[in-house]
């Protein structure tokens, strides 16, 4: 596996593999690699975000 190092561009940064055990992120030019979420995370994450989808104003799609 290649290191990466320095700044990237988002050109770059996409065409980077999926790396095993986690994703990469791009903050600031710089690529991060990230763990995926534990299970007990994910829920405390879903759940308050379930409830508040409804209060949100809904998106407009180009096809409306």
């Amino acid at each position: 596996m290649s290191t990466v190092t320095g700044l990237v561009t988002f050109e770059e940064f996409d065409k980077l593999p999926d790396p095993p055990g986690g994703r990469y992120e791009l903050h600031h030019g710089q690529v991060v690699l990230m763990p995926f979420r534990k299970f007990l995370h994910a829920m405390v994450q879903d759940v308050p975000a379930d409830l508040l989808k409804p209060l949100a104003p809904r998106q407009r799609s180009c096809n409306d």
